[in-house]
């Protein structure tokens, strides 16, 4: 199990909302949204009050699927199950995911911003060569995300 959690008792902006979105990439370009949900506003009328903290939980359930939980803590959350897919180059086992959790880049109404990643490795027939035919996987992990990721 990995548990990630962010404070955001320091946010005082009462135009921010909390959405929770689950993307998955695949291949070089393709995407896709397996969930969207709006979680709630930072800033609760009803009370007066701020959210203090958001807390993330990833708990494989199996060899083959995961749970993956975002908390508005005192305020409730909402999950999701991620169906792992099989590796190459025989199928017969599930990749694995690593989180890895973006820097803080700062909150701006109207923008998205990322908190974490869940990537996973994959086959790589021509790194395989260099290791006698073993298979050999490499992390998913693109230029872009090494710069914004802890």
């Amino acid at each position: 199990m990995y548990v990630r959690k962010y404070d955001l008792s320091g946010i005082r902006d009462t135009t921010l909302r909390v959405v929770f979105q689950v993307d998955e990439y695949f291949g070089r370009d393709s995407m896709r949204i397996l969930n969207r949900s709006v979680l709630g506003d930072v800033y609760a009328r009803w009370d007066s009050s701020y959210l203090s903290g958001l807390k993330f939980q990833f708990v494989p359930k199996s060899d083959s699927t995961a749970l993956l939980f975002c908390d508005l803590e005192d305020r409730g959350g909402r999950g999701t199950l991620l169906k792992f897919r099989r590796a190459a180059p025989d199928f017969k086992i599930y990749n694995s995911y690593e989180p890895k959790p973006f820097k803080s880049s700062g909150l701006k109404p109207g923008n998205m911003v990322p908190v974490m990643l869940f990537g996973s490795f994959w086959y790589d027939a021509e790194l395989s060569k260099h290791f006698g035919g073993e298979p050999a996987y490499r992390f998913a992990w693109r230029t872009k995300w090494r710069r914004i990721c802890q």
